[in-house]
């Protein structure tokens, strides 16, 4: 909690009134208490409330701020919840149009940071004022003439003090070890932080301009909402570019260890749209792991730039963990939790069996153990659950994974990944309407995660709705580039939703796609087998006639 008065914190009619605050395209000024938009002049309106929050952000920028400090200093002299932050910062979103988190970030079940730089103008200096607390010097002893020794073996006593002060503090080093916490997400976190860099637009084309920028906030959105990955904007890359700096001098300031880069071209023949590069580099050593290009992309091309922001997540997932796993070689028990985690979601990625799943699920076990609070671990856990008591409603597996989806609501319950996999649960039990409620608010959210999509598919199924499951099936499938197993269970609920409404041509189609994705898909198979049998029912009826 920040232990200062609430007069050290928020400018009072007599100190700091004069001024104006300048971050992203915004000024906010101290005398008028007026928030303004540089690129129209446009005046926005702010709470009292809001107002305050912003002033708070304001004043210390890039500092993490805890909910706890947060509704100390708004609501000084009244309990409130969670739920009135909450809304004070999502109102605050609203007024700046921070609809992907770039400028506001949300540190999970911790609090909330400004990413953007802040400088102070009309005053002697643009630096934003800081206060500044004294420091205090430890005296300094007064120099006294050594006394003489009376012992000639003083420095064997003294070689024997240090050695066992040595001992002393390696045993109570060695004590504390298991206690101390290890913190999964931070860790992988910090392994995993990119710095997006303004897209290059070749010439003075206004629209490739606008198309990159589109392009690099996508992607920045898409980080927003992975668990243990930070994103940094180019609200905040930009400040440092604009310098002249490398990128990799830019990752190096902002502690990134990863830096995307990419170009926006005319496309050939210009019409056909666009052509984007796009790459991926560690730092430092300038190591390209990840690139790729998109051609005939659209100047308003949504999907496009869902697919690129997508494909940068998951190539960056991807590439941390095979990068940490081969750092070590070693056995299980020999590696931190971290790359234990990273290890476990490897299994589940490339899963060809049973096996891999109940490895993946024996390490997030370990894993939790060492930190119980970890999301991304949590989520592996219940994601393998899943998996395994798939087709077995009362199993021990499918009891564990009742648990582990109420673990998650209590630590992260509006977080997608959670409402998702809660959503599972209730179709499992046959509560579709409830799932789809939750459906609905996690594609709010995360608009762009296609399993959400298949899910509210799912339900809509269950509901009757079979009528409204192919446009839902036709998003999945449009998100799913990349992930075959994702677009077969997509390309599966539609060919269900096909024989529902006796479209029997059409399901049989849909099936085999799905089976195609992935042939080991049990429901796509069954639902070609019945696709099948239809058809054959229905030739006979017609050879009858």
């Amino acid at each position: 909690m920040d232990t200062r008065s609430r007069a050290e914190i928020w400018p009072t009619p007599g100190r700091e009134s004069t001024g104006t605050w300048r971050f992203a395209d915004f000024e906010f000024d101290l005398r008028r208490a007026e928030l303004r938009r540089r690129s129209d002049g446009a005046i926005l309106p702010l709470r009292p409330k809001t107002e305050l929050l912003l002033r708070r952000f304001l004043a210390e920028p890039g500092r993490l701020l805890t909910k706890q400090e947060l509704m100390d200093a708004l609501w000084p002299e009244s309990v409130v919840t969670d739920d009135s932050l909450v809304q004070c910062i999502g109102e605050l979103r609203q007024v700046l149009g921070d609809v992907g988190q770039l400028l506001i970030r949300t540190v999970l079940r911790r609090g909330y940071r400004l990413e953007c730089p802040v400088t102070r103008v009309d005053e002697p200096s643009c630096a934003a004022p800081a206060i500044e607390l004294p420091v205090v010097h430890p005296p300094t002893p007064t120099a006294r003439a050594a006394p003489r020794s009376k012992h000639r073996f003083t420095p064997v006593l003294a070689l024997l003090a240090v050695l066992a002060l040595g001992l002393v503090i390696l045993l109570q080093r060695q004590a504390r070890t298991p206690h101390e916490p290890f913190h999964i997400d931070q860790v992988i976190a910090a392994r995993s932080t990119v710095a997006i860099m303004p897209f290059d637009a070749a010439g003075s084309d206004a629209a490739l301009r606008r198309l990159g920028d589109a392009i690099a906030d996508g992607i920045a959105g898409e980080f927003s909402n992975r668990p243990g990955m930070r994103g940094i904007g180019r609200a905040t890359t930009a400040a440092h570019a604009a310098s002249g700096a490398a990128a990799s001098q830019v990752a190096a300031a902002l502690k990134a260890q990863l830096v995307v880069t990419g170009h926006v071209q005319p496309g050939e023949p210009p019409d056909e749209g666009a052509t984007v590069d796009v790459q991926m580099q560690r730092v430092p050593g300038g190591e390209i792991f990840w690139a790729q290009k998109y051609r005939s992309v659209a100047p308003q091309g949504n999907a496009a730039i869902e697919l690129i922001g997508r494909q940068v997540v998951n190539a960056v997932r991807a590439g941390v963990g095979k990068h940490d796993v081969a750092r070590s070689e070693a056995d299980d028990a020999s590696v931190d939790p971290a790359v234990l985690t990273l290890r476990a979601w490897t299994d589940l990625d490339r899963r060809t069996s049973a096996e891999d799943v109940q490895r993946a699920r024996r390490r997030f076990t370990a894993a939790l153990r060492a930190d119980p609070d970890s999301l991304i671990a949590s989520y592996g856990y219940a994601i393998a659950l899943r998996h395994l008591s798939s087709g077995h409603p009362g199993s021990d597996d499918a009891a564990e994974f009742e648990k582990a989806v109420k673990r998650l609501r209590e630590l992260a319950p509006e977080e997608p990944n959670t409402l998702m996999l809660w959503s599972s649960w209730q179709l499992r039990a046959g509560r579709a309407e409830l799932a789809l409620a939750a459906i609905d608010k996690a594609i709010r959210i995360a608009p762009s995660y296609a399993n959400g999509h298949v899910l509210r598919a799912k339900a809509l199924l269950m509901l009757g709705r079979a009528g409204e499951v192919q446009a839902e099936a036709e998003r999945a499938v449009a998100l799913s580039q990349g992930d075959p197993r994702r677009a077969s269970d997509a390309y599966t609920v539609a060919a269900e939703a096909a024989l529902r409404l006796g479209d029997n041509e059409r399901a049989h189609q849909l099936a085999s796609q799905a089976v195609a994705q992935h042939a080991d898909n049990q429901a796509a198979q069954a639902a070609l087998r019945a696709a099948d049998a239809q058809k054959g029912r229905d030739a006979g009826v017609r050879s009858m006639n």
